[in-house]
């Protein structure tokens, strides 16, 4: 079950959105607007830039990155929080106050998930399309009726001029004069017989062209978003405190074995608790699919050395997400 959207009024009757995570636990909220069509407007640029790249404003010395792309800084009770900014660097979303960096990750990866969710929105206005629709059906039925007149009106003259053309011919009542015509073919048989060989040469030739209608029929089955594997190669055994470690693995078409390339891949940790799946690193994919993302080791979890990691890829408009085999590491 994927995020979705809430519109909703604020205390200043002004229209915004919020985005709540399968526990139903609000991620992150929009700006106010004083326009509902503005509102919607700011859902869809959240869509279109929800799989952007993290710019981590915590870590001292860390990378600049261009709009658009989410932003992570701690405010004046120490509490982490992201911004997503658009293309145009306008802030469309702000998160919650997170205890930790962990968390706050997590609440991007929810919101990098609003590609397709559904928007609860209880000022849609449906009612008045529903009642017009049957007057509006109501008003076409009487118009087919004088155009049928008009043509029952002209049949008559059409079918009068057929009936004289064609009464004096009446070649089913003089069956008998059938013979002659069979004649004919009948002498034309020898030359159908040196014809044949002929024609079944050209049937034949026909046969190499029956490949391409299959290859159109696979052709029209990847117009859509296709499926996808992804593979997490297995990681070291033998791993220690803040060692750098490379997760390596492949992105690929389930049916044609194809890599995909430009994916965006992260690695998570399996977490049972209520903030849901640890975020550890991402990285994209390359020309052939295949992906090296570089992670700095520390402990998974609270008195814990193991833990179970996986990739995830969370799909776009040409592939369909999918998530690698869950594989246990050691962090000594």
């Amino acid at each position: 079950m994927s995020p979705k959207f809430q519109v909703y009024k604020d205390k200043a009757k002004r229209t915004r959105f919020r985005i709540r995570a399968n526990n139903n636990q609000i991620v992150a909220v929009g700006e106010a607007y004083e326009k509902y069509a503005s509102c919607l407007k700011g859902i869809e640029s959240v869509r279109r830039n929800c799989h952007a790249e993290i710019e981590d404003l915590t870590i001292e010395g860390g990378p600049k990155l261009p709009n658009p792309k989410y932003q992570i800084f701690q405010d004046n009770s120490s509490k982490f929080r992201f911004h997503l900014k658009a293309a145009n660097g306008e802030i469309i979303a702000k998160s919650e106050g997170y205890e930790s960096r962990d968390g706050c990750i997590n609440g991007i990866n929810v919101v990098s998930e609003c590609t397709n969710a559904e928007i609860e929105d209880p000022f849609a206005i449906k009612k008045p399309i529903s009642r017009n629709l049957p007057e509006s059906k109501i008003e076409e039925l009487p118009t087919p009726q004088p155009v049928a007149t008009k043509q029952e009106e002209t049949m008559p003259e059409i079918k009068a001029e057929n009936v004289t053309l064609t009464t004096p011919v009446l070649p089913f009542e003089k069956e008998p004069i059938l013979p002659p015509p069979v004649e004919k073919p009948e002498a034309m048989l020898p030359d159908l017989e040196i014809k044949a060989p002929e024609l079944t040469i050209k049937t034949d030739d026909l046969m190499p062209t029956a490949p391409s209608l299959k290859d159109e029929k696979e052709i029209t089955q990847e117009a859509g978003p296709i499926e996808t594997t992804l593979e997490l190669f297995a990681a070291s055994k033998d791993i220690a405190k803040d060692d750098k470690v490379t997760f390596q693995g492949r992105l690929f078409n389930s049916r044609t074995g194809t890599g995909i390339p430009n994916a965006r891949i992260r690695i998570h940790e399996r977490d049972k608790s209520i903030l849901g799946d640890d975020y550890l690193a991402f990285g994209n994919t390359g020309q052939d699919g295949s992906f090296s993302i570089p992670w700095k080791a520390r402990p998974l979890a609270w008195r814990k050395n193991t833990g179970n990691i996986y990739a995830k890829f969370s799909g776009n408009e040409k592939a369909k997400s999918s998530q690698s085999t869950i594989q246990e590491i050691t962090i000594k």
